[in-house]
C-alpha cells in the first residue's frame, strides 16, 4: 500500500514537472513571439517615419527650382569626376561654385519663398515622428536638416550678412557663394540622414 502511494506520488510529481516544463516552453515561445512582433512594429513605424521625412526633405528643395537644380547638376558632375563629397570644407565648396557649378547665377524664384514656409512646416511635422521613433543618431541627423532648412528659408538677409562678415574678415566669398554652399550642405545632410537610416533598418 505504501509503495503504491509512493509510486503514485512519484508519478504525480513527474507529471507536474513535465507540465511545468511544457508551460515554461509555451510561455517562453509566447514571449519570443511578442518580442518579434514588437520588433516588427518598431521597424515598420520607423520605416514609415523615415520615408515621410525623406519625402518632406526632398519637397523642400524641389528640382523645379533653378537654385536647387544647379546643385543637382554639380553633384552629378562631382560624382562623375570621383570627387570626395563627404570631406569637402566650406572653402572647397566655394571654389567649386566658382569653377564647376552652372554658369548662370541661380537664385530663389519669386514663388519658392512663398511656398517654402508650408514645406518647412511639413518637414518639421515629419521630424516630430523621427524624434519619437529615434534612435538618437537618426534624430540628430534629421535635426541638422531642419536647421539647414531654416537657414535656406532665411534667404538673402542671412547670406548677405554672412558675406558682409566675410568681407570684413578679408575674404572674398559672396552672398551667392554662401547661398549655394548652404544648398550643398543641405544635400549632404540628406545623404547623411539616409546613411543613418540604412544602418538602423539594415543592421
Amino acid at each position: 500500500m505504501q509503495n503504491s502511494v509512493i509510486t503514485a506520488s512519484g508519478a504525480l510529481l513527474a507529471a507536474l514537472i513535465g507540465l511545468s516544463g511544457a508551460l515554461w516552453v509555451t510561455i517562453s515561445n509566447q514571449r519570443k513571439q511578442q518580442q518579434a512582433q514588437r520588433a516588427n512594429w518598431t521597424y515598420d513605424r520607423r520605416k514609415d517615419a523615415y520615408l515621410a521625412f525623406i519625402d518632406a526633405a526632398r519637397a523642400f528643395t524641389p528640382l523645379t527650382e533653378e537654385l536647387f537644380l544647379a546643385e543637382e547638376r554639380d553633384y552629378i558632375a562631382r560624382q562623375a569626376n570621383g570627387s570626395d563629397l563627404e570631406n569637402e570644407t566650406r572653402e572647397e565648396v566655394t571654389t567649386w561654385a566658382d569653377t564647376l557649378w552652372s554658369p548662370f547665377l541661380a537664385d530663389y524664384s519669386t514663388d519658392w519663398p512663398q511656398r517654402a514656409p508650408a514645406r518647412l512646416h511639413t518637414l518639421t511635422m515629419a521630424f516630430d515622428r523621427i524624434d519619437l521613433e529615434g534612435p538618437p543618431d537618426v534624430t540628430a541627423a534629421a535635426l541638422k536638416i531642419i536647421e539647414s532648412a531654416h537657414a535656406l528659408i532665411a534667404g538673402p538677409a542671412l547670406f548677405a550678412k554672412e558675406a558682409e562678415q566675410e568681407a570684413a574678415a578679408g575674404g572674398s566669398a559672396t552672398e551667392t557663394d554662401f547661398r549655394r554652399t548652404e544648398v550643398h550642405q543641405y544635400r549632404m545632410l540628406c545623404g547623411k540622414f539616409r546613411e543613418e537610416v540604412h544602418g538602423v533598418l539594415n543592421p
